[in-house]
This record gives C-alpha cells, sequence and structure tokens, in this order.
C-alpha cells in the first residue's frame, strides 16, 4: 500500500518565518518518512533514522586552566553516536583534542576543534561516528583554555543498534 505525504518547510523570508509545501509523493508503506524540524534560528534541517535519539551523557569533570582531561563513558548497548554537544555557555573555553571509540580516533587529524563547533547552538551536523559495543570506551579529551578551573560537561546523542 502507498500513501503520499508532503513536506514542510519553515524558512525565514525577509525577517519572517514562511511556510514553503513541498509537492506530494509517493511513499510505501512502513517507509521511514525523515520529518522537518525547526531550530531556534528559525532554520531547518531533516533528522534522519527511525527519529529517536538516545543521549548518554559525560560524568561532569572539572579541568583546570591549561590542562587536559579525558572523560570516558561506555554505554550498556551498542550505540551509534551521532553528535557530540557541549553547553553553549563553556564550548568556547574548551579544545576538543580528541574523541575516541575504544582506541579509534573519530579526527582525521591531530589537530584540535575548538568547542565552539560543538555548541548547542551550533549548525547540528551528523558526525557518524564508528559503532560503540558494550562496555567499550568512548572518550572525550579536552583542554581548557581559559584562565580558570571549568566544569566540563557533554553529551552524546546517537541510535541504539538491535
Amino acid at each position: 500500500m502507498t500513501g503520499a505525504i508532503r513536506k514542510l518547510h519553515i524558512v525565514e523570508s525577509e525577517g519572517a518565518l514562511a511556510e514553503k509545501i513541498e509537492p506530494e509523493r509517493e511513499v510505501n508503506e512502513g517507509a521511514i518518512v525523515e520529518p522537518i524540524i525547526l531550530n531556534p534560528r528559525g532554520t531547518t534541517w531533516k533528522r534522519r533514522g527511525t527519529g529517536r535519539e538516545y543521549v548518554l551523557g559525560l560524568q561532569r569533570a572539572t579541568i583546570a586552566a591549561g590542562a587536559t582531561a579525558t572523560i570516558v563513558v561506555r554505554p550498556f548497548g551498542t550505540y551509534r553516536p551521532t553528535r557530540f554537544i557541549l553547553p553553549r555557555d563553556i564550548a568556547r573555553f574548551f579544545d576538543i583534542i580528541d574523541i575516541k571509540v575504544g582506541n579509534n580516533s573519530q579526527f582525521i587529524s591531530p589537530n584540535a576543534i575548538n568547542g565552539s563547533l560543538f555548541a548547542d547552538d551550533a549548525f547540528p551536523m551528523e558526525l557518524n561516528f564508528d559503532i560503540v559495543m558494550p562496555a567499550m570506551d568512548l572518550a572525550v579529551t579536552a583542554l581548557n583554555r581559559s584562565h580558570a578551573g571549568l566544569d566540563f560537561i557533554g553529551t552524546f546523542l546517537g541510535d541504539l543498534i538491535p
């Protein structure tokens, strides 16, 4: 059985929000439809997959000024992180040196990335990290660039894999 769907896009138009509706298209029964989500800035993006995200939080750690720390978390199930998020009020003070799944770095160069890229109000990018098996380490190494000790807290969003 098939049905028709329409996608509704909310777009900025001369400072106001406007709707743009795509024409109907046919979909098969049981197909996963990608919903459109409105972010606080009025732009849109698509969420892929089932639409269900699982949150994996990091333990809060105080990192001294100029120091580096590695925070490790171990999920209970098979997990594929798709996004790493830092609170916007601390993101600019940290550089992310590395994110590792097991012993595998998820970065393609040894250069640090400013934490602002991972801020909760930054453009939501899907990174498609390696799969984390149960009891495997998922580690974030961060450098505190400020002149004072700060609490580091972060969250992964991702999908559980059956």
